[in-house]
């Protein structure tokens, strides 16, 4: 039997194109019906009948696959964007505090042969220390000019002695490496 370029559906009677690529199964353009065609023989079996509602079922699952793929890529890329910014946010309040100490460190090798001295912690270290025990922290470094100043602390009795607030020469953010004169003013406030 020769071979032909073109037949009939063997449902619909809808003429159909012979694949070109080898292809074995592909559906009727008029009715959808599945066939197959075998390269030696010009029999054309129906295999099955796959409905135009059962294609529009399969494209819209793909459809929402693709969506939700698409919404999932979202949400992880939104989340990459929330730590990003997230740690910038924390870089951006503790990275001024850390060159500021790095600064000072390197520094202190002038300020000790002038005769400066070191708190050993910084302003916000010394907070909630009782105030006594800050007191003689400062003095064991150096410092001689230290008044303590008691302020409103309320009825929590855990709370009586608690430091507040260091403020040295007049400096309430100062570091643990930051050096000041013995005889700088330094105020300790405490509940």
């Amino acid at each position: 039997m020769g071979k032909i370029s073109a037949m009939k559906c063997p449902n619909c009677g809808g003429s159909l194109a012979i694949p070109k690529n080898g292809e074995k199964m592909f559906f009727c353009p008029h009715c959808d019906y599945e066939l197959e065609y075998n390269n030696g023989d010009v029999n054309i079996k129906i295999n099955k009948l796959i409905s135009k509602e059962r294609h529009t079922i399969d494209h819209a699952m793909i459809a929402e696959l693709e969506y939700k793929d698409r919404e999932d890529r979202r949400v992880w890329k939104a989340v990459a964007v929330y730590f990003i910014v997230l740690g910038i946010m924390v870089a951006g309040m503790y990275l001024p505090n850390y060159l500021r100490d790095i600064k000072d460190k390197f520094n202190s090798k002038s300020y000790i042969e002038k005769g400066y001295v070191c708190p050993g912690k910084s302003a916000e270290d010394f907070k909630g220390d009782k105030e006594k025990m800050v007191v003689k922290q400062l003095e064991s470094v150096g410092f001689t000019n230290i008044e303590t100043v008691a302020v409103g602390g309320g009825l929590a009795i855990w709370n009586w002695g608690k430091v507040t607030e260091v403020m040295i020469d007049g400096n309430t953010n100062f570091g643990a490496y930051a050096y000041f004169p013995p005889d700088a003013p330094i105020v300790v406030a405490y509940k």
